[in-house]
């Protein structure tokens, strides 16, 4: 075969201008004319720009395109090339004369310095993400990652897939997570550092999952559902067990906050298993479980739970955590009518929190705390310690605006002062009881208390 002839096949592929880029087409009606088209351009061979060019053109007769792909292999073997074939792509790896080669229904299409190309492309595709043209950038960064493969360069395989994954994740908060991820492995196994990305992937999982409980007290219990089911999702392909935690987690307080009791014991006990290296958060979840039994009545497995909570919080030296199962015990042992033994339970939790050295600062769960004990002792019929606490309880309680719960304990304490006979006092909290009850519409709940 005449090397001139095997370099004009070749030499067919490239364009005759100094543009960067170059389109041309040439229809042939038989093999001869190509030749001598390509004959026509060997001259022009040893100035040929180094940019990348492409250049398209036809081929009729299919034999006469097994002999074109015959020659450009020649060619590339005289380049120190390998020609590679794969599927519809051929591809001359040479260091001296690179091309990629594209065979279509009426012919091939020939890209001159294709890895240059590829990397002008991934770029191109990154300043349409920027610029978020998403749907434009995936069309460009899906070129060049088939380009890609085509010259097998694992750096720009895995380049392009990156971007590919990381343009749908910008595009759509409900993006294809099975796509994105498939990118994301694609980028993993050929070399590129992903770490930023499932950083950025994690925070998302987070805000979809912070969004969970107001979408739910909104009324939009489906968007929430489908919320957890992306961040179980996310979480189980990151094979990340910190991230199932928190997603456990937030299931557990979403049927919590559905009343699905079962569920929500569920999954906040998987989120118990996975969090045992966890302790600030670990006796959170044993009150939350405990919660959840109580509201669900069973109150003795409830119990459990809360006591578990508060001894772990103590170990812990957490005392606003300790505190919370406390109260709650307190309120269990209220509902049974064993009004010692809540007292006991109320007081510890008050205690508990600092409240002889808390007086006055921020809320620290006092008004609560001293509104229990005041109302325990009420029910004990200790009115001369129960006013003690439930004018403690009423400035607290106005203060954050508990105005249903500030209305109880001033009728309690009426009621008290009525009993030791300060019949002074007694009126002077009832012009206060009636006056809150008018300011926040709720005298249809208004008692005389014989007035």
């Amino acid at each position: 075969m005449n090397k001139k002839l095997i370099l004009g096949m070749v030499i067919g592929v490239v364009a005759l201008t100094s543009c960067e880029k170059v389109y041309q087409k040439k229809n042939f009606n038989d093999y001869k004319s190509f030749i001598e088209y390509s004959k026509s351009v060997i001259p022009f061979y040893l100035d040929m720009i180094q940019k990348p060019m492409y250049f398209d053109f036809h081929l009729i007769n299919p034999q006469k395109r097994k002999e074109y792909e015959d020659l450009a292999a020649s060619y590339c073997k005289a380049k120190s090339g390998e020609f590679i074939k794969n599927g519809p792509w051929l591809y001359c790896n040479s260091s001296k004369d690179e091309y990629m080669i594209h065979e279509t229904n009426y012919g091939f299409e020939v890209y001159a310095k294709p890895t240059k190309q590829i990397e002008e492309i991934i770029n191109k595709g990154i300043n349409l993400m920027r610029s978020e043209r998403y749907d434009k950038a995936g069309e460009v960064l899906k070129k060049a990652y088939e380009f890609a493969k085509v010259v097998n360069n694992k750096h720009l395989i895995g380049e392009a897939a990156y971007y590919i994954a990381y343009n749908d994740f910008l595009a759509s908060k409900y993006f294809d997570i099975d796509k994105v991820f498939k990118y994301i492995t694609i980028a993993q196994e050929n070399g590129i550092d992903v770490s930023n990305f499932i950083s950025d992937i994690k925070v998302y999982t987070q805000k979809i999952l912070n969004d969970v409980l107001n979408e739910a007290k909104s009324g939009q219990k489906q968007l929430s559902l489908d919320d957890l089911s992306r961040a179980f999702k996310i979480a189980k392909l990151l094979n990340d067990n910190n991230l199932l935690y928190t997603v456990y987690y937030y299931s557990g307080n979403f049927y919590l906050e559905t009343k699905n009791y079962d569920k929500a014991i569920a999954y906040l006990q998987k989120a118990i298993a996975l969090g045992q290296n966890k302790p600030n958060t670990l006796g959170l979840l044993y009150n939350l479980v405990g919660q959840a039994y109580e509201e669900k009545g069973d109150l003795p497995d409830a119990e459990k739970y809360y006591v578990e909570s508060s001894q772990i919080a103590l170990k812990n030296g957490d005392t606003e955590g300790a505190a919370i199962p406390l109260r709650h015990l307190g309120d269990i042992y209220y509902q049974k009518g064993n009004y010692q033994k809540a007292y006991q339970y109320h007081l510890q939790a008050l205690m508990i929190r600092g409240y002889k050295t808390r007086k006055g600062g921020a809320r620290y769960g006092l008004d609560i705390d001293l509104y229990n004990v005041g109302k325990d002792l009420y029910k004990m019929n200790q009115c001369q310690n129960a006013v003690v606490y439930l004018d403690e309880a009423v400035p607290y309680l106005e203060k954050f605006g508990i105005y249903d719960m500030m209305a109880k304990a001033l009728y309690k304490d009426i009621s008290c002062y009525q009993k030791l006979g300060n019949n002074a006092k007694a009126k002077e909290l009832f012009d206060q009881y009636k006056s809150v009850l008018a300011q926040q519409n709720m005298l249809s709940t208004f008692k005389t208390l014989g007035f």
